[in-house]
């Protein structure tokens, strides 16, 4: 008998192994920045770590749209989250969802969420919310104010993407507010997050890159984004903002270095203004701002040669005016 329980417990000791996810470059690079906590980890390793982040290198689980998994079959979704969570998946991409919430009605899909997403709770005896660094929700049917209730305890996040939940409101990002170790944060595409979305992200102390596209901030939203102290990345394409945001930027976002306000159409030439007087911005995307006249668009990267810009035709960050050519050689003696 006591044999018996030795093999059984080795066994399950082999299962709970072939469980836990592969060890990944990412992982490491979070581990050495973890290891170097309460002190803060070299500039240079916290700004790869969020390139990573940005590239999405670091995503652990990513659920996306797929027409083929109607939104009614929140189950389906619990089954391979889970399976995500406890075992090393063959990729990092789980192709379920719904159709980003178009369409959706609260009375029948009110508690997708909870049963889609349960499981972020349920295996929290195996010790997942400790592994989890990076999460992606994409084009799910996120609706009601507990829609992210089940992210809650998820306190290792370094990067969360809820993106194209267009039914995601406002209020569900409430249950954000206990993710302090966050660094990158992602609405793209939630069309129905508002100003108040950013006083959710105000308990972030850690919070470096920040994405808006495509939401119904404005104003508002970049007067409390203002607070977040170690804040480098701002994309707010296709929002609401107004050159009156804009002039916030100088005042108590001066450590921008990274800037999209892209399809912004209320911007004018009293935005490049205030772009003109954030000292460490690097990159700077205005395409398809229609308000901005090209000739002041010119005349700024002319003021400004090392800032890379996006041109209207989508190409890639590139200088509109050329670097200052370098002095002539001396003559030989």
């Amino acid at each position: 008998m006591a044999d018996n329980a030795h093999e059984s417990e080795r066994a399950l000791s082999a299962r709970d192994r072939s469980r836990s996810p592969p060890v990944r470059p990412w992982k490491e690079a979070a581990d050495a920045t973890s290891a170097a906590e309460p002190q803060e980890a070299s500039a240079a390793a916290a700004l790869d770590f969020l390139d990573a982040l940005e590239r999405d290198d670091a995503a652990v689980i990513s659920l996306a749209t797929s027409r083929s998994a109607a939104s009614g079959r929140p189950e389906a979704v619990a089954e391979e989250l889970e399976r995500l969570l406890l075992g090393p998946p063959p990729s990092a991409l789980a192709v379920l969802g719904g159709e980003g919430g178009a369409g959706v009605r609260p009375e029948r899909d009110g508690d997708w969420a909870e049963r889609a997403l349960g499981a972020l709770k349920t295996v929290s005896c195996h010790d997942v919310p400790r592994r989890l660094t990076s999460l992606r929700l994409d084009a799910l049917p996120l609706v009601g104010g507990g829609a992210l209730d089940p992210l809650s305890s998820l306190d290792s996040l370094r990067s969360l993407r809820v993106e194209g939940c267009v039914a995601l409101p406002t209020s569900a990002l409430r249950a954000l507010r206990s993710l302090h170790r966050l660094e990158l944060v992602s609405l793209r595409g939630c069309a129905s997050v508002g100003d108040q979305a950013t006083g959710f992200l105000l308990p972030m102390p850690r919070l470096r890159s920040l994405h808006l596209d495509g939401t119904a901030v404005g104003d508002v939203a970049l007067l409390a984004a203002s607070v977040l102290p170690k804040l480098v990345r701002l994309h707010v394409s296709g929002t609401r903002l107004t050159d009156l945001g804009c002039e916030l930027l100088p005042r108590r976002l001066a450590s921008l270095t990274e800037l999209s306000v892209a399809r912004c159409a209320s911007l004018t030439e009293a935005a490049l203004a205030s772009f003109s007087e954030l000292p460490a911005l690097a990159t700077l995307e205005l395409s398809g701002c229609r308000g901005l006249p090209p000739a002041a668009v010119a005349a700024y990267a002319a003021r400004h040669p090392s800032c890379r810009m996006q041109l209207p035709t989508g190409s890639p960050f590139v200088p509109l005016a050329p670097p200052p050519a370098p002095p002539p050689p001396a003559p030989p003696p």
